[in-house]
C-alpha cells in the first residue's frame, strides 16, 4: 500500500487517559499550540523554539525499557535539529514491529514517536508523566485506501495490550514497549492495557 501526502500528518498528543483529556497538548501543522495552562510554558511554544535535550531522562528510562537500553548502530536519526518540544533525534530508539519502523525519542519531559512514510514523517508527542500512566498513539492515516496504521507506546508495567474493532478484540505484540496494528478504518476502533485503566480510542 503506498501512503502518500492523502495521509494526515500532525504533531500532537495521542489518546492517554479520559481524564487527562484536558491535559494534553497538540499541534496542528502549522505549529500553532492548543494546551492546558497547568502545562509547562515549554510546552506551549512552537516546537521550533523548544531546545533540544542533551540525555534521556532518568524519569523515561525508569518507566521505558526501550529508553533505558543502549542505542542499537543506526538507529539515531542523523540530524542536530531538535524534533517536537525538545526531543533529541540523535538519541532515538527504533523499534521494528509488524507494520514498520517507528521511534521512541525523548525531549524535555516529553515523550513521542516518530513514525515515516512516503509522504514524510509524523508525530505523536505527551508529557512523560501522563504517558507513563496510559497510553501514546500515533495513526497514519491513507485516506483513500480508507486504513490507518497505529502505533503506540505503552510503559513497562503495561501488561497485555488489546485492541477492540468492530470486528472483535485482538491482543497485540508488544516490543520494546510498542505496538502496532493496520486497520480497515479506525473508526471504532480502540485499545485497552491491563496495567492502566481506562479505553484509549484510535486516533
Amino acid at each position: 500500500m503506498s501512503k502518500t501526502a492523502r495521509r494526515r500528518r500532525f504533531w500532537g498528543v495521542g489518546c492517554l487517559t479520559a481524564v487527562a483529556a484536558g491535559s494534553v497538548l497538540a499541534l496542528n501543522a502549522g505549529g500553532t499550540v492548543a494546551a492546558d495552562p497547568q502545562l509547562k510554558p515549554y510546552q506551549q511554544e512552537s516546537p521550533a523554539l523548544a531546545v533540544r535535550v542533551p540525555y534521556v531522562e532518568a524519569a523515561q528510562k525508569d518507566a521505558f525499557a526501550v529508553l533505558a537500553r543502549p542505542q542499537h548502530d543506526g538507529e539515531a536519526i542523523d540530524t542536530t535539529q531538535a524534533g517536537p518540544f525538545g526531543t533529541n533525534l540523535q538519541l532515538a530508539r527504533s523499534v521494528d514491529t509488524s507494520e514498520g519502523d517507528v521511534y521512541v525519542l525523548p525531549g524535555n519531559d516529553v515523550v513521542c514517536l516518530r513514525a515515516e512514510d512516503d509522504a514524510g514523517d509524523g508525530y505523536a508527542c505527551g508529557p512523560t508523566d501522563l504517558v507513563e500512566d496510559g497510553v501514546l498513539m500515533i495513526a497514519m492515516h491513507d485516506q483513500d485506501e480508507g486504513a490507518v496504521t497505529v502505533y503506540g507506546l505503552v510503559p513497562d508495567d503495561a501488561g497485555d495490550v488489546e485492541l477492540t474493532t468492530p470486528d472483535g478484540t485482538e491482543t497485540l505484540d508488544v516490543t520494546d514497549n510498542v505496538f502496532s496494528a493496520e486497520l480497515d478504518s479506525s473508526v471504532g476502533a480502540s485499545v485497552q492495557t491491563e496495567g492502566t485503566t481506562g479505553t484509549y480510542p484510535v486516533p
